[in-house]
């Protein structure tokens, strides 16, 4: 994208431009011929009609002729009706998802997207727990209620594997996509079945380490770390046991002279909403040796010849027993911390000098007129390992080692197969991920942080700046969300159907784990043993398959 495209009007007022001509002629003796001609021209977004094959006219005109019988000259104008000439007048889609995901069509794009084309937009929110049964439901008893479906990347496996959703392949060579390019391989990737876009990329995710740079550079409190621990103060921690005593060290006690004790660390940990993810990210340091994909190299989830799980090898056991050890110094009712609890208590609460969470916590630093953390954090890629399980030859390796992780695999967007208006949901999708409306989602400027940054484009800092970031934030942040999604051998969340199985089982024994109720060694094997049984259920050499296929293995 040129720079000047990128600086494109993206305010929130109306996109919708019209402009109206009309002719009227005049009759002579006997007989009167009224012409009426309305013609209306749509400014689109930006992008938004570039290279569709299928772009409506700049201008339609519509005429009337008139004819009427007198005894004399007259001079008549006759007033008809004035057609829109807009491409989807009265037709209606409903869109299914979260609500914070829905939040920017809320806020701007549905209103937006009616004045263009005519269409309306019915919003359906449900709860992120409920939200794959609802979608699956509808599909399996074939009802047809929802046409486009904003979900969970990982969940492509079940619904473009089952056949739910539309091949947007031959829209896409149609009626065109904006910049395709544009989009980050890592992200398109998620939004790929079977080497198809059965989606299109509406959210680009991965895991942040964020710490609170104001308190760790004091240097009171530096001095004391080193008194304590022995080295200096790590800004940010590059090993998970650096965090450990980052967090232990900042602890229960008053570091921002509030008068209230705060913490050393926070996380997502409540079950069903998202907590095995963090775990997730330390199985990848202690459990994944960096580099490319083989079976023992870059390899997270399966055995590539046999299915076997790898979530019940030593690394992955000591991966729970650090995220156990880190409980320790995070917030009383950390259980009961969910994405929304965890956001509201580190961004608005600032109870932690570390935490963990997608790149929404950066936009809500700045955007959320509750923060009290606005320019007080530092972002950073996820922290390494200071040893790492060698899976093939049975034991630890005492090195470094370190790997950038696409949690969740960002969400897409998509077409249901049982749709009735499938070229209207296509022209919608492709406005809402076109270039000008997707960075306003993920800048935040719209008031809604739930769209990280999956465009190339989408790291402008002069537009972040615009929208309210302080322009040192705002190349740290994005600078680490490039670096990660951008890593070659960035591992790929798992995509294969029973994902949603899967990762329920996981999360149930880590629950059952940080509650102190099972081992970490219990609670990996319990879930190991799960895994096995899904695997079974879904078919052995089939899901081997399907994961291969998914990390690009044939």
């Amino acid at each position: 994208m040129t720079k000047k495209e990128n600086n494109q009007d993206i305010s929130n007022e109306s996109i919708l431009k019209k402009k109206i001509s009309r002719r009227t002629a005049l009759s002579t003796a006997g007989k009167i011929a009224v012409g009426v001609v309305v013609a209306g021209v749509v400014a689109g977004v930006g992008g938004y009609y570039a290279g569709s094959a299928a772009a409506p006219a700049k201008t339609t005109t519509v005429e009337k002729t008139v004819t009427k019988t007198v005894e004399k000259t007259v001079t008549e104008t006759v007033t008809v009706g004035t057609p829109t000439g807009k491409r989807f007048e009265g037709v209606k889609l409903t869109v299914v998802s979260t609500d914070w995901l829905l939040c920017p069509l809320k806020k701007a794009h549905k209103k937006e997207w009616e004045e263009l084309t005519g269409g309306s937009i019915e919003l359906v929110a449900v709860p992120y727990g409920a939200l794959y049964e609802k979608v699956m439901t509808d599909f399996v008893t074939k009802t047809g209620a929802y046409d486009v479906i904003i979900y969970p990347g990982g969940w492509i496996g079940d619904f473009a594997g089952g056949g739910w959703l539309e091949n947007l392949e031959p829209y896409m060579e149609k009626y065109g996509y904006p910049l395709k390019a544009d989009i980050l391989p890592g992200c398109r990737k998620v939004a790929e079945w079977g080497g198809k876009l059965h989606s299109l990329p509406y959210d680009g995710d991965c895991h942040l380490l964020y710490y609170r740079k104001d308190v760790m550079t004091n240097p009171e409190y530096q001095e004391d770390f080193k008194k304590k621990y022995g080295y200096d103060m790590p800004i940010p921690p590059k090993t998970w046991d650096q965090v450990r005593d980052v967090a232990e060290f900042f602890n229960g006690w008053d570091w921002d002279g509030d008068g209230e004790k705060e913490y050393g660390i926070a996380f997502i940990a409540k079950r069903g909403t998202q907590a095995q993810w963090t775990l997730l990210d330390l199985i990848a340091q202690y459990n994944v040796i960096h580099g490319p994909i083989t079976n023992y190299t870059g390899n997270m989830f399966f055995d590539l010849e046999t299915m076997e799980p790898l979530i019940g090898e030593p690394g992955a056991v000591e991966a729970l027993k650090m995220m156990v050890e880190l409980s320790k110094y995070a917030p009383p009712g950390l259980l009961g911390y969910g994405y929304s609890e965890f956001r509201e208590a580190y961004v608005k609460g600032g109870v932690a000098v570390i935490g963990i969470d997608w790149g929404d916590v950066g936009i809500m630093e700045w955007m959320d007129p509750a923060s009290v953390v606005k320019g007080k954090l530092g972002y950073a890629k996820l922290p390494g390992a200071s040893k790492v399980w060698d899976r093939k030859n049975k034991k630890w390796i005492e090195k470094y080692n370190q790997n950038n992780f696409a949690d969740f695999g960002g969400w897409c967007i998509g077409i249901s197969v049982l749709s009735k208006n499938k070229e209207a949901a296509y022209d919608l999708i492709k406005y809402l991920t076109s270039p000008e409306p997707s960075l306003r989602d993920a800048s935040g400027i719209l008031g809604c942080w739930g769209c990280n940054p999956y465009r190339f484009s989408h790291f402008d800092v002069d537009e972040w700046v615009k929208s309210g970031f302080g322009r040192k934030s705002a190349e740290e942040y994005l600078g680490v969300i490039r670096e990660i999604l951008s890593d070659p051998y960035c591992i790929s969340d798992l995509k294969i159907p029973g994902r949603v199985e899967y990762y329920d089982k996981l999360d149930a024994h880590l629950a059952e784990c940080l509650a102190g109720t099972v081992s970490p060694e219990d609670a990996m094997a319990a879930a190991k043993e799960d895994w096995e049984k899904i695997t079974d259920s879904l078919g052995r050499e089939k899901q081997l398959k399907l994961y291969r296929a998914s990390l690009g293995i044939a």
